[in-house]
């Protein structure tokens, strides 16, 4: 395999990798022994909508708690600014 398709190929798996591991751990899914093909897709199936809903989850919270949070932070950040500033100067 060449170098430009070698690179092409480890970015993909490298995308895979971390929802795979996270199916794995978290969803038990190395416990489990599934037989048959269909048996095996369903079970992927299901345990990928799991894992991405929960994420849909989180990543719908993360936004509204940032959201919530920006203007304090800003808020905050200004006046941390004003009071560096002011000890710079006096």
């Amino acid at each position: 395999m060449e170098k430009e398709e070698y690179q092409k190929e480890y970015e993909k798996r490298s995308t895979v990798e971390r929802p795979f591991g996270t199916l794995k751990i978290q969803y038990n899914m190395e416990d489990e022994v599934v037989i048959g093909t269909e048996d095996t897709e369903c079970y992927m199936t299901l345990n990928a909508v799991a894992y991405n809903i929960n994420r849909l989850y989180n990543l719908l919270y993360d936004k509204k708690l940032k959201e919530e949070q920006t203007p304090n932070y800003n808020n905050n950040l200004m006046e941390l600014n004003q009071n560096q500033l002011e000890m710079v100067t006096s």
